[in-house]
């Protein structure tokens, strides 16, 4: 029997409202190929996990270790009445050879343990990323697989790896390359101009009670103050308000001001290696899209290598869409016709 006041309609597609932190949870709100990859990740951190050295063995080595060294040491030890053992003592050259395997076993232990954390927390924040961006997607999106990239089967996977890094590598450079450029001095001139302008006319002083009511008083334009009282017993603020003198003097001189700073923008700009916005938008967005595109690559040979029993450790860098190798698609957000309805709508089905 139908509830009164609730309509039903078709369920929604991923949960836009909450997500909880089970990697099986996250899971099901992949597609396909990007869930198997997903789970192929979890399986790798897991792993890697396991491959670890257990803390517990390091100790234990350590204090066997420790504990040799002090008895060899009472060994040896020189009493007054003459009664310690020499070097050549078959329990003394025992011991200290088992000493020599100990240590070496010790620190073979502490390298698989420095190494294999290492990688461990490389793929563990590959995981934690690739988590938080499934969980954190924006409202009203779905996840859909991408097109597979193409690799090449010729040439060995571990040097096309190496390649496709370097390129992300170059990439990166032109990417920062763009950012880091000037803009055009006609740019930054008008921009300058606005500035002045919005300070000259941000705060006028007013003649209105001078004119309208012959009182001997100019509104001079204020400016609020703020600051922390140090030495205070409790966190204490201090305020004030002032004449705001630079808007004043904006106001004032605000010709002279833009042709002096007309003359500190010449001196500054290098109009042949400038771009200007609509110019940077371009190249900065065809560069990201290289990015994009050269970590889908990557992301597949990572892949194409585990498969092999390749060991590859994940790029701390690598995005997440491209680890998995899937799209953020927008869809139209369904709204209720009812109270009931609407909230439907936002959590989805549980």
């Amino acid at each position: 029997m139908a509830t009164p006041g609730f309509e039903t309609g078709p369920a929604l597609g991923p949960l836009t409202l909450y997500v909880g932190n089970d990697p099986a949870e996250l899971a099901a709100l992949l597609p396909p190929k990007a869930r198997k990859r997903f789970e192929i990740l979890c399986l790798r951190r897991d792993d890697s996990h396991k491959l670890i050295p257990a803390a517990e063995t390091m100790r234990a080595l350590g204090a066997e270790k420790f504990g040799l060294e002090r008895a060899i040491e009472k060994m040896q030890a020189r009493r007054p009445e003459g009664d310690f053992l020499p070097d050549e003592d078959l329990r003394v050259v025992s011991a200290k050879s088992r000493l020599v395997r100990l240590t070496n076993e010790v620190q073979a232990i502490r390298e698989r343990y420095e190494t294999r954390g290492q990688a461990f927390a490389a793929i563990a924040r590959t995981h934690a990323d690739a988590m938080d961006w499934i969980r954190n997607r924006p409202p009203n999106t779905v996840i859909e697989d991408a097109a597979e990239p193409k690799l090449n089967g010729k040439v060995p996977l571990l040097d096309q790896l190496e390649n496709v890094r370097r390129r992300g590598r170059e990439l990166t450079s032109d990417l920062n390359r763009i950012r880091s450029s000037c803009y055009p001095s006609e740019h930054c001139k008008r921009r300058m101009v606005e500035i002045v302008n919005g300070l000259a006319e941000r705060r006028r002083p007013s003649m209105a009670l001078l004119v309208e009511h012959d009182r001997p008083e100019i509104g001079w334009p204020q400016l609020n103050l703020q600051s922390k009282v140090f030495n205070a017993q409790v966190p204490s603020f201090a305020a004030v308000e002032t004449t705001d003198t630079l808007t004043l003097f904006c106001w004032l001189h605000r010709d002279q001001l833009i042709a002096a700073f007309d003359g500190e923008i010449d001196q500054e700009a290098d109009d042949q290696n400038a771009l200007d916005p609509s110019e940077r938008q371009v190249r900065e967005s065809e560069v990201l899209g290289d990015i994009v595109e050269n970590d889908r690559v990557e992301s597949a040979l990572m892949f194409a290598g585990w498969a092999d029993g390749i060991s590859i450790t994940p790029r701390p860098d690598l995005a997440p869409a491209a680890l998995l190798n899937v799209l953020l698609v927008t869809v139209p957000p369904r709204f209720g016709s009812s109270a009931e309805r609407a909230g439907y709508d936002i959590v989805g089905p549980r």
